[in-house]
């Protein structure tokens, strides 16, 4: 079970203006990626700054290629924060629409930001600022989560909830 002590840093971390910046995170993405195809177990091997930006892609890979994407879908991503995977899955798969939705305010304020400087694209994404139970946009086709599950247990903490 977490308890204060050991969640609140981390608490803390994820209301960092823009985690994907942290260097532990490259290009923005904020999952530990998929390594099977990547690493080969050496253990004495350094990762290096592009193979940590593959095992990203190829984490968000192995989650939206079981979804069968088309161009006429509207996919939701929960826990869009920046924008970066839903910028990738846009790029990848074409959906129709991506809504990225995120309960943190800052995460959201710089995906919209990161389209304004044409970094995100801006036609066919949406990113919005709310929680999944309280979304209302309409019908959705497929709906996937990469990044966010690794977090889940710091919503659990802030709602009391004991994993």
């Amino acid at each position: 079970m977490f308890t204060e002590e050991s969640i609140l840093p981390v608490v803390k971390a994820y209301d960092f203006e823009n985690w994907g910046g942290l260097p532990n995170f490259p290009c923005g993405f904020i999952n530990y990626g998929y390594w099977e195809s990547i690493l080969h177990c050496d253990n004495d091997k350094t990762i290096s700054y592009g193979e940590r930006v593959d095992a990203s892609k190829a984490l968000y890979n192995k989650v939206v290629e079981k979804l069968s994407i088309d161009t006429s879908d509207v996919v939701l991503e929960v826990g869009s924060g920046t924008g970066v995977g839903a910028n990738y899955v846009a790029m990848e798969w074409k959906p129709m629409k991506i809504v990225g939705i995120d309960a943190t305010e800052k995460q959201v304020r710089i995906a919209k930001m990161l389209q304004q400087f044409n970094i995100i694209i801006q036609d066919g994404i949406e990113f919005l600022n709310c929680e999944a139970s309280t979304l209302s946009i309409g019908q959705v086709d497929k709906i996937y989560s990469v990044e966010a599950v690794s977090y889940t247990h710091l919503r659990a903490h802030e709602t009391s909830l004991h994993l």
